[in-house]
């Protein structure tokens, strides 16, 4: 009886954290990221959401490519930061369905992807390519 009930819990949760990872089209909530987002719109830019764990040695890594390319990627899209640090940005792990870091996501004025870089570090060149089409 006892197994039953674990293995249906079990269930359960996987099924519900599974379905809640889905990037169908839920609403954003309204925080610090859809606003920035919603200001993008305003300038007619793009914005390029970074996923990052900051004690992550790959997402210390590509932070600092991103850093050092910081001027040439604001001219084409504003940087926004997603931390796994942050009580409020986690949501964002779970609506645009993020499974492995650093991951990098290049949104629309209304928050719809429209690239979705591969998990891992890119390398600037890769990055400023993509922004430029």
């Amino acid at each position: 009886m006892q197994k039953n009930l674990i293995k249906l819990i079990l269930w359960t949760t996987t099924i519900t954290l599974f379905s809640s990872c889905s990037p169908s089209g839920k609403q954003l909530p309204k925080d610090r990221v859809k606003e920035q987002i919603s200001q993008n719109s305003a300038e007619n830019k793009q914005s390029l959401l970074f996923f990052i764990n900051p004690a992550g040695e790959p997402c210390q890594v590509q932070n600092q490519i991103l850093e050092k390319n910081q001027l040439a990627i604001e001219a084409k899209a504003k940087l926004i930061y997603i931390s796994t640090t942050s009580d409020n940005d986690r949501q964002y792990f779970y609506h645009y369905g993020i499974r492995a870091l650093p991951i990098m996501i290049l949104v629309d004025k209304q928050g719809q992807i429209v690239h979705r870089f591969p998990p891992g570090i890119i390398p600037a060149e890769a990055i400023l390519s993509k922004l430029s089409q």
